[in-house]
């Protein structure tokens, strides 16, 4: 089925919006409409839900931005948190199962260390990639890349 990815992120972001307002953090959205790729919304919504809600839990203060955009045959969604960020060590494993990051990031009590290892192999499911950049104390920006549906 074809799924329109800004729609869906716009859906998860007002889902996200009062978890996002408790702890006083803006969630910035720039969509490009009509953005179309092959799925199954359900998961997609899964995965993504997963990416914003990591920002939202790992950023104390300032902003998370959304944004979705195509290039090259490829719809993107990038999500940018001015979080605690992940370090250089830790940033290769973030999504192996199981897997939790040290220091700052273990504040997440009960966390199993699988949310970004479901996020990532529904991503893989639907022909996509994910891409994690981060630093220490910045924040990260994860971008999602799936090919357009024609």
């Amino acid at each position: 089925l074809k799924i329109d990815l800004s729609a869906l992120a716009h859906k998860i972001i007002l889902k996200m919006k009062p978890v996002a307002e408790i702890k006083n953090l803006a969630l910035d959205q720039k969509l490009e409409k009509n953005l179309l790729i092959k799925g199954d919304a359900p998961y997609l919504e899964h995965a993504i839900l997963n990416i914003i809600q990591n920002a939202i839990e790992y950023t104390q203060k300032g902003k998370i931005s959304i944004e979705s955009f195509a290039k090259n045959g490829t719809a993107f969604l990038k999500v940018i948190d001015t979080g605690v960020g992940i370090s250089a060590k830790d940033l290769p494993n973030v999504l192996k199962r199981f897997y939790k990051a040290d220091s700052s990031r273990e504040n997440k009590k009960g966390s199993a260390g699988l949310g970004l290892a479901i996020a990532d192999q529904i991503i893989r499911d639907h022909d996509g990639n994910i891409k994690i950049e981060s630093r220490l104390g910045k924040g990260t920006s994860v971008t999602i890349g799936f090919p357009s549906a024609k």
